[in-house]
């Protein structure tokens, strides 16, 4: 009797010993969990705060970006230190008086990059592929406004590699192409793009044949920008991308553009094919708040064909944050002297 009791009481005591234990690890546990929660909910906290402050990124980039002051000055102290050095050495980039002389340097002097951001490309190797920022935001925009993107591809030659990228990394957005000198009988663009045999320029209703002569399509139309946007429903929206590959001729629309005042874009993927010309093209684009955010030279012809991308920020962003910017202040006093 009294080993069975010795017993209970062993067994009670291992059993107290085994509850406290484990009330010990359950203690222990939870008070890992809450932490691993309070650190959780700190985090949250912060990521809130910093939804919160985001202010002044969401206004000097068009609502494009939400970053923390700390994280949006960093950039903007890189684009100021940049700025002087866009113009090269001797600012002879930006002066036509002395390019000639060093226009083999103008590529590999010449306005470099000045914008990080998540670059991808899209397209083919080589001529044909272009590369696009921030994909994924625009895309995760497209959700959230419940609108599609919009691409305008402006110059194909029949080659739709870059749209066939764009569609299947971005089936959110709506593809339109121009080009007034392509049969799409012999070059049919896929269902998904929509192509008008249009091309853009200063004045509307401009005959194609002036400009481009017995390559121009038969129903071929020249438009404004602006009166493209009309007739396609688009004038309440922004382009999203808008990619101009139209061998020398983007010197013209951007002119034309300029006289308009009128760059409706996000972002703009160009190939520039004549450095004498590029310092006016670029200094339009300052002016109304785009920054380079990639660059790589057309290996076939590395000395004159250069391809740009650049996104637009606040249209004020060189005005007032990054001050006396030299590139838009030496164009434009060359320009007024000549």
């Amino acid at each position: 009797m009294s080993f069975r009791v010795g017993q209970a009481v062993t067994f009670c005591f291992i059993g107290l010993l085994l509850g406290a234990g484990a009330g010990l690890l359950r203690r222990g546990w939870w008070s890992r969990e809450s932490s691993i929660s309070q650190k959780a909910a700190i985090s949250a906290k912060s990521a809130n705060v910093s939804a919160f402050d985001c202010t002044k990124s969401l206004q000097e980039s068009d609502g494009f970006y939400c970053e923390h002051d700390s994280v949006w000055e960093a950039r903007i102290d890189v684009l100021r230190r940049r700025a002087p050095r866009q113009c090269g050495d001797e600012q002879f980039c930006c002066n036509p008086a002395l390019l000639n002389a060093r226009i083999r340097s103008w590529y590999p002097q010449c306005f470099e990059p000045e914008w990080p951001c998540l670059i991808e490309r899209l397209g083919r190797i080589g001529d044909g592929g272009k590369y696009v920022c921030n994909v994924e935001q625009m895309r995760q925009n497209a959700r959230d406004s419940n609108r599609p993107c919009l691409i305008y591809s402006l110059g194909s030659n029949g080659d739709y590699s870059f749209e066939q990228a764009v569609h299947a990394r971005m089936p959110e957005c709506e593809i339109f192409t121009f080009d007034p000198t392509v049969n799409q009988t012999r070059s049919p663009p896929p269902p998904y793009i929509k192509f008008l045999p249009w091309g853009i320029t200063g004045s509307d209703n401009i005959d194609p044949a002036l400009i481009f002569g017995a390559r121009a399509m038969e129903g071929a139309k020249m438009y404004k920008l602006r009166t493209i946007m009309r007739l396609l429903g688009h004038t309440d929206r922004e382009i999203d991308i808008f990619k101009i590959d139209v061998e020398g001729s983007e010197y013209k629309v951007f002119d034309d553009l300029n006289a308009d005042d009128y760059f409706p874009f996000r972002q703009i993927l160009i190939e520039l094919h004549e450095p004498r010309f590029s310092g006016p093209l670029h200094a339009y684009l300052r002016r109304h708040g785009f920054v380079i955010t990639h660059r790589e030279p057309n290996y076939a012809q590395h000395l004159q064909l250069h391809e740009y991308s650049f996104l637009r920020l606040s249209r004020a962003i060189f005005r007032d944050r990054v001050l006396e910017d030299p590139v838009t202040a030496l164009i434009t006093s060359n320009i007024t002297a000549s």
